[in-house]
This record gives structure tokens, sequence and C-alpha cells, in this order.
């Protein structure tokens, strides 16, 4: 099971931090996974969630790859990533599941459970660690550390 944090958040939603590099590079740092929201405008890349706020290059998203869900805001950052095998990628608006470019399938907050896929913010859902360990879930949550935690047994 993999713990992604969403937008970087550690302990909660807190828009100083939203989608911040540094903020991204700690939770990694921690051992989590992070979604990441990714703009493209005029050949310049951008973290951002309704906008872009912090710019980036293609060598900052290459270096941590192995650790960041890319959800493309716009038809031109999905464009632009479609040429880096490399990156974990996904765009999606209201769909029920997507299938990011490395095959992993990510589910719409509030769906059924998928086996072996990638549920957003379990603890919006009552998703018991029960359910997500018969399920083989990745979890994306704005609460990462409550799932590390040892008092979460999953």
């Amino acid at each position: 099971m993999k713990i992604i944090s969403h937008r970087g958040f550690c302990d909660g939603i807190d828009k100083s931090i939203e989608n911040k590099p540094s903020e991204i590079e700690s939770r990694i740092s921690e051992g989590f996974d992070v979604e990441v929201d990714l703009w493209v405008k005029n050949s310049k890349l951008w973290l951002g969630h309704d906008e872009g706020t912090y710019e980036v290059d293609i060598d900052w998203l290459l270096k941590f790859s192995n650790f960041l869900w890319i959800h493309c805001k716009s038809s031109e950052s999905l464009n632009f990533l479609s040429r880096f095998q490399k990156l974990n990628y996904f765009f999606h608006d209201s769909d029920q599941y997507t299938i990011t470019s490395k095959g992993f399938i990510w589910c719409y907050p509030g769906t059924d459970v998928i086996d072996n896929s990638v549920y957003l913010f379990p603890e919006k859902f009552s998703l018991s660690s029960s359910t997500i360990k018969e399920h083989n879930l990745s979890i994306c949550t704005d609460f990462p550390r409550k799932y590390k935690e040892k008092s979460f047994k999953y």
C-alpha cells in the first residue's frame, strides 16, 4: 500500500503549502508519494491547483518521478508530459475512474472500491483499514501522517 500525500499536505488542508515544491520534497523525505497539480503555460511548468503558482522544470519532475502522481490540469500539460515515459501522470475531471500513464487505476472520491487502485480521501468516506487491506488499496489523503502512525493498522 502506498500512502500518497494530496498536494503535499501532511496533517490536513493547508493552502499555504499546497503544491509547494519544498513541502512536496519534505513529504517525499518522510516516505510518502505525492499527488501534485501541473499546468503548462508558455512552455513553462507550474504547480498549483486552480492556477500555476510555483514554477518547476522538467528536471525537478524527473528527479522525483518515482514518488509523484501528476494530475494534469489542462490539455497542454497532458500533451507536454506525454513525451516523458518515466513520469506517472493522469488527467481527469469528474470521471469515476481514470488510468494513469503507468497503468494505475485512480478512483474519483466516493466511487466504489476497485481492487489494487488508488482511493482518494478514505477519511471522508469512512473507509476502514480492513477494507484498505482487503482490496490492496493505495490511498491519497490530506492526512498521510495519520495513516503512517502505528495506531492505524492495515
